[in-house]
């Protein structure tokens, strides 16, 4: 890191420490260009967590899923819900519908605890380095 005179016009003092190294492939940015470029890089880092929280938007409408559209009574979740009705008592309808969304947030926060350290590790591990050259640490917290 080098700091100028006030005054100093960086392309001499670059040109110079070009010439007294030998090395014309030096790059040399002044404190506000790093900046500048390294959230740029941030920037185009997490461009793709913000199409995964757009994929996750998508899912979470529903528009994802795969029930058939048209009227509740031609969905199958209508169907065996009328089949259950006329089987079982209210209680038991809620249960199984509890215990069915409870399994499913379970499930969901498993894989996206999942997908999430992988997203990170891939992040860390290979997208820090090829943008950056350097990597950060990864641990994990303490309870």
């Amino acid at each position: 890191m080098l700091y100028l005179e006030p005054g100093a016009d960086a392309a001499t003092v670059q040109e110079a420490v070009r010439t007294a190294t030998g090395r014309e492939d030096l790059v040399m940015l002044s404190s506000r260009d790093l900046r500048r470029r390294i959230l740029d890089i941030f920037d185009q880092t997490f461009a793709i967590t913000y199409a995964l929280q757009a994929i996750a938007l998508v899912v979470a409408l529903g528009w994802g899923s795969s029930r058939r559209w048209g009227p509740p009574c031609w969905s199958g979740r209508a169907r065996s819900a009328s089949c259950a009705r006329s089987a079982s008592n209210r209680v038991g309808i809620a249960r199984t519908v509890l215990a069915e969304a409870g399994l499913l947030g379970l499930v969901a926060n498993v894989v996206g605890a999942l997908a999430g350290l992988a997203l990170s590790l891939i992040l860390i591990h290979v997208i820090n380095k090829q943008s950056f050259g350097w990597t950060i640490q990864f641990v994990f917290p303490d309870a």
